[in-house]
């Protein structure tokens, strides 16, 4: 190989690795992947969520080991910064609360049933994702999932949403 012809190689394997570095290759994460129950007929039409169930005792000690200050403001506050830490240690935006039917279904150890201001009993889930097709695209990596079942301490589960698409308010 000549002088001039080692030297083009050598700048054609240059611009290669330049293209490489302004047009890195997409790696695609693997996305949580579950499907849900099928729902109970007297909730057809209802999304299901899936995500933690809120456990008040898990809550309220997890909070008194990394934000005591909270504890002062009540079970709410620590609801909001609980969540807020999910988000930032996981890097998931799309964590939500949203209260769960827990009428014919098995309500989680440590959940608690409470009746709503519709007169629906219900529980709170910290939702990550819901069985809809446009929530797809915004599901968690199965590493951001990970971190926020550790930092929660409960396992996860599908729920039914109670106020699915606004349908209490139309009844």
């Amino acid at each position: 190989m000549t002088a001039s012809a080692f030297q083009q190689k050598a700048l054609s394997q240059n611009n290669q690795n330049s293209q490489l570095a302004l047009n890195p290759p997409i790696i695609r994460t693997a996305k949580l992947e579950t499907w849900p129950p099928p729902l109970p007929p007297k909730y057809r039409g209802h999304r299901q969520i899936y995500g933690f169930h809120v456990d008040e005792k898990k809550m309220t000690e997890f909070a008194a080991a990394n934000f005591p200050k909270v504890l002062t403001r009540g079970f709410w506050m620590i609801l909001a910064w609980f969540a807020q830490r999910l988000r930032f240690h996981a890097q998931y935006a799309h964590v939500r609360l949203k209260g769960a039917a827990a009428d014919d279904v098995d309500v989680p150890p440590g959940a608690e049933v409470v009746v709503g201001p519709t007169g629906i009993r219900q529980f709170m889930v910290l939702t990550v994702t819901s069985w809809e097709r446009r929530a797809w695209d915004a599901r968690p990596t199965v590493e951001q999932f990970e971190i926020m079942k550790e930092i929660t301490g409960v396992e996860p589960g599908w729920y039914i949403d109670v106020d699915t698409y606004g349908l209490i308010r139309q009844e």
